[in-house]
């Protein structure tokens, strides 16, 4: 074999090491999901309180959401990041009167967060235990959505909306077209997903279908199993959640930690 041809093969076998290993090194940093709605409690004056943040988080890592705790209106987080399983966020509130800057750290694995909040004020840093845990309840469901099914030939993009009547989740399914305007049927909330049923009839028969999917945040993604004239099938289906209405259902406020 000649020099030049020795020299090119282990040129090429270099470059697809270091590929290889950069490739590794991306999938070791890819980002958790972090978006949901995160729920905390802790003990004052003997009873238990909580508070939650409901987040959503970017391809980039950046992660946006509301605090609740302090007021009954949700406070907006000034900076979040994801960085693998590491969560930082930071907020700023006034309690009692007292301007009080809080950081979370935190480290995410499925449904837990596991960590710790500083709370800085003009008397000092307060650092106390952070555990949190990730759950849809019927309020986090409640908004815009729109909707991808995966039809094998063609991919569907209907919408729904849901709204909470007392503790009653309702809504509405509309098809691309316009042709279709029906109520959700059995929509709940069970074990972390939204479910709903869709019943229609057409002319090429009668559609019933039953949607199950996990929201995380402003995003869902699930199944559809159907069934049209006696035939069964299934198909997966995603969609993402337009920014909600002032009036639409917010999770209830809750009394905030205090600053000791």
């Amino acid at each position: 074999m000649r020099l030049s041809s020795i020299f090119s093969f282990v040129l090429v076998a270099s470059l697809a090491t270091v590929s290889l290993a950069n490739i590794s090194f991306a999938q070791g940093k890819k980002n958790v999901e972090v978006s949901g709605t995160w729920r905390y409690e802790y003990e004052l004056e003997g009873q238990t309180r909580k508070d939650i943040l409901q987040l959503n988080a970017s391809k980039d890592g950046v992660v946006t959401g509301t605090y609740m705790g302090v007021s009954e209106k949700p406070i907006e987080l000034k900076a979040g990041k994801i960085e693998g399983d590491q969560l930082t966020l930071d907020l700023e509130l006034t309690f009692q009167g007292i301007d009080v800057k809080v950081k979370y750290t935190g480290k995410v694995k499925d449904d837990d967060i596991v960590g710790e909040v500083i709370a800085k004020t003009p008397e000092g840093d307060m650092p106390f235990d952070w555990v949190a845990k990730r759950s849809v309840e019927a309020s986090d469901v409640v908004g815009n959505w729109d909707l991808e099914i995966d039809a094998g030939d063609r991919v569907l993009e209907p919408k729904i909306e849901v709204a909470l009547d007392g503790k009653v989740l309702k809504g509405k399914y509309l098809d691309s077209t316009g042709n279709v305007n029906v109520d959700l049927e059995k929509t709940t909330v069970e074990k972390n997903n939204l479910k709903f049923t869709v019943s229609v009839k057409m002319d090429i028969g009668d559609i019933k279908a039953e949607f199950s999917g996990r929201p995380y945040g402003n995003k869902i993604k699930g199944v559809v199993e159907y069934t049209l004239n006696g035939e069964q099938g299934q198909v997966e289906f995603s969609g993402t959640r337009k920014a909600p209405k002032k009036d639409e259902a917010k999770p209830a406020a809750s009394t905030p930690k205090p600053v000791k």
